[in-house]
């Protein structure tokens, strides 16, 4: 979970050690960010951006435990390398501005296999 008054972390999923190599979970929001991939760091804060933009056009905060925002991005793993992942997440609660306080991140725990087929 994220508490975006302050930036920190709670609430992990033990496979975040495993996953990206942590050896203890990451307490602030920078620790994740850090793991995006350079290339694909403006995507998702567009990717963000617009989430919270939807969700304002069609007045989604009424029942935004009903919504969720959905996109892919590369993650850098334990392994060292990037590969591709499939964040989810519902925003829980904002405050009387407006703005986002609590964001649950669901995504899956592991990097997403593709297929390919010809």
């Amino acid at each position: 979970m994220i508490n975006f008054a302050d930036s920190t972390l709670c609430n992990h999923h033990e496979d975040i050690l495993k996953i990206h190599g942590f050896s203890k979970y990451p307490a602030h929001l920078k620790e994740i960010i850090d793991l995006i991939h350079p290339d694909d760091l403006k995507f998702v804060m567009e990717a963000e951006r617009m989430s919270i933009e939807k969700m304002k056009e069609i007045d989604g905060f009424d029942y935004q435990q009903e919504l969720k925002t959905s996109y892919c991005f590369r993650m850098r793993t334990s392994k060292g390398n990037y590969e591709l992942f499939h964040h989810q997440a519902l925003h829980t609660y904002k405050d009387e501005d407006g703005r986002l306080l609590i964001y649950i991140p669901i995504s899956n725990t592991s990097p997403i296999k593709i297929l390919m087929l010809y």
